[in-house]
């Protein structure tokens, strides 16, 4: 479903910006232009369990 899908793209966010914090911070400025978006959008959209997942991040 597109809930899991948007679920599954944050945890790839949040893999990349841990991962690409060691080699530099290009990438972690370019997710946090877009990343509080999507997470507002999970939070205000999705069930309990998208919120859990946000919170967890």
């Amino acid at each position: 479903s597109q809930k899991d899908q948007c679920i599954s793209f944050l945890y790839l966010a949040n893999d990349i910006l841990q991962n690409s914090r060691r080699k530099g911070s290009e990438f972690v400025n370019e997710f946090w232009k877009v990343l509080p978006g999507a997470l507002n959008k999970v939070v205000k959209n999705d069930d309990e369990h998208g919120k859990r997942v946000v919170l967890r991040l």
